[in-house]
């Protein structure tokens, strides 16, 4: 199995959107931080966080696990909504 994917996704509520993003590994949370992230409340210390943890799973240097608790905490940050 490819690192890069999560065992388990994160869905989330983004505002302003009617859509529901359902992130399931590195890249869909790199591309989600980059293309759906609100920009004026998003872009915090956790943001940043898990922006390095992002580049640091896509060079190997750390597990995919990684990067979903930090894409986790950084939606928690700009208060996205997580759906269970």
């Amino acid at each position: 199995m490819d690192m890069k994917h999560w065992d388990y996704s994160v869905k989330l509520a983004i505002a302003g959107t009617d859509n529901f993003q359902n992130v399931r590994s590195t890249m869909e949370a790199a591309d989600c931080l980059f293309s759906h992230w609100p920009r004026k409340r998003g872009s915090g210390k956790a943001y940043a966080a898990a922006m390095n943890v992002i580049a640091d799973v896509m060079d190997g240097r750390k597990p995919a696990a990684d990067a979903r608790s930090a894409f986790i905490t950084a939606a928690l940050e700009a208060d996205i909504e997580i759906v269970h």
